[in-house]
């Protein structure tokens, strides 16, 4: 039987595939990528290269991509941190490797011009943004702002307060997904500024943790934890509550906090009173898993 890959974690088109796929897929030419790094403070990844076509997902500053293919100002690139596949504009990119010493820790973070809280604020990163800190002065870290701020490069300044060091992980997922806490609703979202859904909830908060999630409420279904008995009595802080194409995570035994088009935002709300509403749109819960 023919492998079948899924094409959200695997570049592979007709015409052409990552070098590591060659023999695992057909395609008419196979290529070593280039080592890109996220440059805007959220880039979009599309499933075509249109800014029309639906949004996959978003990439934070200072993440990482694998460079495929760069044509008509759009580029087909992996994410290193999770896999996901898409079209990314050009103009959100830069070339290198990305060298990380701290990430944002607080749902969103300024960028000054100079190391003082009146300063200028030039740009804001979103939670999970990736810097290197090359120099500190005060409660400061220095930065190279690149595209975050449209400066080029310059130098940009964050509180240090807001950063977390990359050798570093937080403990407790759920008080990370807290700190997101009314962040507006957006299919595909992944930005803490601008908007974010369900799994996106779920994976940024992991990540701060130390813990890999996948981008889909799926993968992070089957990925994620071990489960648990479907006994909604029995939940309790930092589960995950799945039903079909949703997540949440549990505050205590009773309230889920998830992003929701309920709300059209992230919120918490009784656990059996969501599961009953949810019941309607996509069935009984599926699955409960602790991590």
């Amino acid at each position: 039987m023919a492998e079948v890959l899924d094409r959200r974690l695997h570049p592979f088109r007709e015409d052409l595939a990552a070098s590591y796929l060659e023999g695992r897929v057909e395609a008419s030419r196979f290529i070593e990528p280039r080592s890109f790094r996220v440059s805007a403070p959220s880039a979009d990844l599309r499933r075509r290269p249109d800014a029309a076509a639906p949004l996959e997902t978003q990439i934070p500053f200072g993440f990482e991509v694998h460079l495929y293919e760069d044509r008509g100002g759009w580029c087909w690139v992996q994410s290193l941190s999770d896999s996901y596949v898409g079209y990314m504009r050009r103009d959100s990119l830069e070339e290198g490797a990305a060298e990380v010493s701290h990430r944002v820790s607080a749902r969103a973070a300024f960028l000054y011009r100079e190391p003082d809280a009146k300063a200028e604020a030039r740009g804001l990163l979103g939670m999970g943004s990736r810097v290197f800190v090359f120099d500190e002065e005060g409660g400061f870290g220095a930065v190279l702002a690149g595209g975050a701020g449209g400066a080029g490069g310059e130098t940009a300044w964050i509180p240090k307060a807001q950063l977390l060091p990359a050798s570093e992980c937080l403990s407790d997922a759920a008080m990370v997904a807290e700190r997101l806490m009314g962040v507006p609703y957006l299919w595909g979202g992944r930005d803490s500024c601008w908007g974010l859904d369900c799994s996106a909830l779920i994976q940024m908060a992991f990540e701060l943790c130390g813990v890999f999630a996948p981008r889909d409420s799926d993968l992070q279904e089957v990925g994620l934890g071990g489960a648990c008995s479907l006994d909604l009595g029995g939940c309790r802080r930092g589960d995950l509550v799945f039903w079909e194409a949703h997540v949440g995570i549990m505050l205590d035994g009773e309230r889920l906090l998830h992003a929701n088009a309920h709300h059209m935002c992230v919120g918490a709300e009784d656990l059996v009173v969501a599961a009953r509403r949810i019941m309607g749109v996509a069935g009984p819960v599926r699955a409960i898993r602790r991590v």
